[in-house]
Formats: structure tokens, C-alpha cells, sequence
């Protein structure tokens, strides 16, 4: 734990410094490597011990909570995307395994501690997500978390299904409810250059949050069901306010304009993806997504979208 603290620190404190040193980017690429590699146990028979040492750094001493202060939360950002990476290459290790056997990747029994273990750190990042999701400033946590919580559900989300059908659903539907607010709130306001900054800030956020919607949808399945299909109102909203020319005032500037296309992309692969695989309980929302399914959006905003 003491390791991983450490190496996640200094990971932070180099992201302040210069970053065309060369000697600061050799530094970073080393600090990076060794916790991918570290990481990496978190998928073998030494998950546990390295789950622990992983909970570890992200909680106060002697505390079951998280500490408050922003150093921390500079801490799991720093943490979550070599752990991200080490899931995604567990995950197309086993991939290339079910390949060569011809078979599919299947639901297999999970150790109960290393569930557990699992389930606290989960719940540890969702936790930083509600409490960043306010802020403005907040989304690059939120976007950096909820990447790092796609790859880990892609890659464990079939052996240790509870870890993901629970809390990380609440904290989607919250992110997402709070970015649609935002967003409307912004696009009712005159547009200036820090208007179109926040919405940009914010249409990151929908983009992974949303790609994070299809891993779980994707990967439970019906287990999904209690929670997600909450979810589905805060989509459509979300594709609404797209639709209705939500970001219109991005299209001056070619860069953001590509950027802002990210976030339509993932809220329909997200629908696409709670239709194919929950789409016999969707009745209640299914002529709000068949309008989006069919809106001329997405034929109008170029090829970025389309």
C-alpha cells in the first residue's frame, strides 16, 4: 500500500511540472509503467493483496472514508488510469484465450474476498464521482473515474457481477441528471467563450459516463435491470438536448465541434446497447427512443456524428 501511495504521488506531483522536460516524461513513463505492472495482480491469484493495498491508498488512515482534501482525489485520478489499463489488458488476454478455444468469455465463480475488496474500491470512486459532480472543475475527475469503471466492468464485471449492478448504476443516473441540468441551465444563458467551456467540460463527462452505461448494460445484462432502466429517462434527455441543438454554439469552433461529437456518439451506442439487451423492459421509454432512434440530427451533423 505504502508503494502504490507512493508511486501515485509522485505520478501527481510530476503532472505539475513542465511537461516538454524530457527528463520529467521519462520519469512519468517509468512511474507509469511500474503501476500498470503493480496492477496487473489485480487479475491473477494476487488480486487480493493487491486490491487491499489499492484500497489503501485511497483512504484515510485509520478512517473507512476517503479523505476530503483535493491531494487525495489527485491521488485516485492519477491511480484509476494505469489500473484502466490493466484491466483492458486482462481483458483482451482473455478475449484472445476464448478466441483460441472457440469458445465465448463465460461467467466464472469469484473469490468472496477479492469480491469484497472489489466493492470497497468501487464504491470509493463512486463516492469521489457524487461528491465532484457538482463542480464544474470536477470533470476531469469524473471523466478519468468513469473511464477507469468501463474498463474494470468490461473486464470483471462477469465474475463479480454485485460489485457493479448496484452502486455504480445510482452514480451514473446522478451524473448524468447532473450534466443534463447543467447543460440546460448553460444553454439558456447568453453564449460566450466560458459557456461553451463549460459545455464542453460537460459533454466529456456525458461521453464516458455514457460509455460506462454500455459496458454495464453490455457485460450484466438483466442483472442490470434494477437500476439501469432508471437510467434510460436521463439518456434521452441527454440525446434530447442534443438533438435540439444543445451544442449549436460549439459549431464555430472546428476543434470543440469534433469533440462535442464524442458525446452523441456514446449516449447512442449506450441506447443501442440497453435496447439490445433490455429492450423487452423498456416499453415505458420505447416511443421516446425510437423519436431519437429517427431524429434527422444525425444525418445533419456531419460525419463526425453520423
Amino acid at each position: 500500500a505504502g508503494i502504490l501511495a507512493s508511486l501515485t504521488a509522485i505520478d501527481s506531483l510530476l503532472a505539475g511540472k513542465p511537461s516538454e522536460l524530457p527528463e520529467v516524461l521519462e520519469l512519468r513513463e517509468a512511474v507509469d509503467h511500474v503501476l500498470c505492472f503493480f496492477l496487473r495482480g489485480a487479475f491473477t491469484s494476487a488480486a487480493a493483496p493487491v486490491l487491499r493495498a489499492a484500497c489503501a491508498a485511497v483512504r484515510a488512515p485509520g478512517h473507512d472514508k476517503l479523505l476530503p482534501d483535493d491531494s487525495q482525489d489527485t491521488i485516485i485520478a492519477h491511480l484509476l488510469p494505469p489500473f484502466g489499463v490493466a484491466a483492458r489488458e486482462a481483458r483482451q488476454a482473455e478475449d484472445e484465450e476464448a478466441a483460441e478455444s472457440g469458445t465465448k468469455r463465460a461467467r466464472t465463480e469469484g473469490d468472496p474476498e477479492v469480491e469484497e475488496l472489489m466493492d470497497l474500491f468501487v464504491k470509493h470512486v463512486c463516492e469521489r464521482i457524487s461528491l465532484q459532480q457538482s463542480k464544474t472543475e470536477g470533470s476531469r475527475f469524473s471523466v478519468t473515474a468513469y473511464l477507469f469503471l468501463d474498463e474494470f466492468c468490461r473486464c470483471q464485471g462477469l465474475t463479480y457481477p454485485a460489485v457493479f449492478s448496484d452502486t455504480l448504476p445510482m452514480t451514473l443516473l446522478q451524473g448524468l441528471q447532473a450534466c443534463a441540468s447543467k447543460l440546460g441551465a448553460g444553454a439558456k444563458k447568453k453564449s460566450d467563450g466560458s459557456n461553451s467551456s463549460s459545455t464542453l467540460a460537460r459533454l466529456r463527462v456525458v461521453a464516458a459516463a455514457s460509455a460506462c452505461v454500455s459496458a454495464v448494460t453490455a457485460t450484466l445484462g438483466m442483472q442490470a435491470v434494477k437500476h439501469i432502466n432508471d437510467v434510460v429517462p436521463a439518456l434521452l434527455t441527454l440525446v434530447e438536448f442534443v438533438q435540439s441543438g444543445g451544442i449549436a454554439d460549439l459549431e464555430g469552433d472546428q476543434a470543440a465541434r469534433r469533440q462535442g461529437a464524442v458525446a452523441p456518439l456514446a449516449l447512442c451506442q449506450a441506447l443501442f446497447d440497453l435496447v439490445r439487451c433490455l429492450g423487452d423492459f423498456l416499453s415505458p421509454q420505447m416511443a421516446r427512443v425510437l423519436r431519437a432512434a429517427t431524429h434527422p440530427f444525425f444525418l445533419q451533423a456531419g460525419p463526425e456524428v453520423a
